[in-house]
């Protein structure tokens, strides 16, 4: 083939570890720590090794360098400014992936909810047995103030090393939100019971809840329906913030959220146990 420029090239294909699971748990703060990541580091350590990026797939990219070993110290280069850059990671949803060795493993429990029926996946809202609190060393327990003691002697004849600490949930921005307005709630998260009742303890009227499966990606029609069923009720639309960044722009019109922080009760006493550990 006359005309036609031949040449030799290492490419190297690079993507995020466990990309959909974290855009499934915080998607904004994902997509900012991987443009961040992107700009910092990969882009300028490709262009000192002599390389160029041809094509990007949002978590992933491909890379072109004249030799395999530019390729190869490259990526060398590039693990190693990641890892040089992170002192502590904190995963929020990876305790039953076994590949991963924690310093510090908690086990969240809704003080609400706690255990629900007491059985595994598919059967039930535990993740694990109950009994493999053997092998973690610390728990958190999650509510609106719930009487707890109960909870608390279960878990430490089943643990009595482990330490339990308490949050509670805070809403931080009612002052922008009409608390005198009838409101839809709707949510798809783990425990949306807790959600509603955050709302009803801050003095928000529910007049009408729509609970949908932990994670969900809602369609516009789903969010058409609750605009309408809002409309019938004569209320406002709120839901959880985390919930709110899952919706496009134009679909999340109408609709309010609230911000909401855990408060750790006994916070000095797990400042001083992360010390001990880590």
């Amino acid at each position: 083939m006359n005309g036609v420029e031949r040449k030799l090239a290492a490419i190297l294909a690079a993507d995020v570890v466990a990309y959909s699971k974290f855009m499934s748990t915080n998607e904004e703060e994902t997509l900012q720590l991987v443009k961040a990541m992107f700009k910092e580091i990969i882009l300028p350590e490709i262009s000192s090794h002599n390389g160029r990026i041809f094509k990007t797939m949002g978590d992933g990219y491909l890379a072109e360098f004249p030799s395999i070993v530019g390729a190869t110290n490259c990526a060398v280069s590039i693990q190693n400014l990641i890892n040089e850059n992170i002192d502590i990671a904190i995963f929020d949803d990876g305790l039953q992936d076994k590949q991963i060795s924690y310093n510090i493993s908690f086990v969240c429990f809704n003080s609400k909810n706690w255990i629900g029926n007491g059985l595994v996946l598919p059967s039930g809202p535990l993740r694990e047995s109950l009994k493999n609190l053997k092998k973690y060393d610390s728990v958190f327990l999650n509510g609106n103030g719930e009487e707890v003691a109960e909870i608390k002697s279960i878990i430490k004849n089943i643990n009595p090393n482990l330490e339990i600490f308490e949050a509670e949930y805070l809403p931080l921005n009612t002052e922008k939100l009409d608390q005198n307005q009838n409101y839809l709630a709707f949510s798809g998260i783990g425990s949306p019971d807790s959600f509603i009742k955050t709302l009803k303890k801050n003095n928000f009227k529910i007049v009408k809840s729509l609970d949908f499966p932990d994670h969900y990606n809602y369609s516009n029609q789903d969010l058409i329906k609750i605009k309408e069923t809002a409309k019938k009720l004569n209320a406002k639309i709120i839901t959880t913030e985390k919930d709110y960044n899952r919706l496009n722009k134009l679909n999340s019109e109408g609709i309010q959220y609230l911000e909401i922080e855990l408060k750790i009760t006994n916070e000095k006493k797990l400042i001083n146990f992360l010390n001990k550990k880590l």
